[in-house]
């Protein structure tokens, strides 16, 4: 006869768990994951907003920070908050964009002639300024290009615009589920120009993080990440919940394709658990019969 462990005697001997408590415990926990906020992979969220049709698959649309949708592809609809890429979230409500700008409110690139003059740019060195071919150069960051640069911008610009659907990464994992947080509206909007001293005073912060001990901490990036952060026009972006509209619109109904780890749909806590107690009887069994 095959050896069988002493925790498998002592099971099949019977030490049985209570079905009742059983069940209350799988009743509890299967609470606990009904409570939980639902989360979406970046997929699904895609595909709730640009449903897969012959003409949004000819567009080939990707899922960023800052996206429209299919029924209004030119203006801002939802933002997804991906982890680590906006260190003043949590404290402040602050963005960092420098994709799909076009979006927002002012966000089309200006057409007056302006070029950047490029030269090799190290983190000490002083910033890159910003070249007009028609009036000579200027600063990027002096007031009057601040100005110019968000000339199109006014309060009642901001305030016109639709709240917007926020969707937050939640967990440990790059690779993890987002959960959506509400609708925003922005109450504040800048553009900060390539090469300009607050765009690389910009990317120092959202290049650092803090510790558990509430230290910054520095992320390393290389010349090349430096210089094509650099080149691109970037925004910086306020959003403020919208409790009027969370209440009104509700949650968006995104079909959920979260998996479980093992490539099948995701299941409740009571289908792991009952799978569980199914695995650990066919052991007993297998061990008891020496098979």
């Amino acid at each position: 006869m095959a050896y069988v462990p002493p925790a498998l005697r002592k099971a099949a001997a019977g030490n049985p768990v209570s079905p009742q408590r059983t069940t209350q415990r799988d009743q509890k926990l299967g609470e606990v994951k009904s409570d939980s906020p639902k989360q979406y992979t970046r997929e699904d969220i895609h595909e709730h907003y640009w449903p897969l049709t012959d003409d949004v698959k000819l567009g080939g649309h990707q899922p960023s920070t800052l996206n429209g949708s299919a029924a209004v592809p030119d203006s801002l609809t939802y933002v997804m908050l991906f982890k680590d890429s906006n260190p003043r979230w949590r404290s402040d409500g602050i963005i960092y964009v420098k994709s799909n700008l076009e979006l927002l409110p002012g966000g089309k690139p200006q057409e007056k002639g302006i070029a950047f003059g490029f030269r090799d740019w190290r983190h000490e060195g002083k910033p890159i300024q910003r070249k007009e071919s028609a009036e000579g150069s200027t600063d990027a960051s002096s007031p009057e290009a601040v100005n110019e640069n968000n000339a199109d911008l006014t309060p009642e610009t901001v305030e016109s615009m639709k709240p917007v659907a926020v969707f937050e990464q939640k967990g440990f994992s790059h690779r993890s589920g987002l959960e959506f947080l509400g609708y925003y509206r922005i109450a504040a909007l800048q553009f900060l120009e390539a090469k300009s001293e607050e765009l690389i005073r910009m990317l120092e912060q959202k290049w650092s993080l803090k510790d558990a001990r509430g230290r910054d901490r520095k992320i390393e990036r290389d010349e090349s990440s430096w210089y094509s952060s650099l080149s691109r026009r970037w925004a910086v972006i306020k959003l403020e919940k919208d409790d009027v509209a969370t209440s009104e619109l509700g949650s968006p109904n995104i079909k959920s394709s979260a998996q479980d780890g093992t490539g099948g749909p995701n299941k409740s806590v009571n289908e792991m658990l009952k799978e569980m107690r199914l695995g650990q009887n066919k052991d007993t069994m297998h061990a008891s019969s020496g098979g």
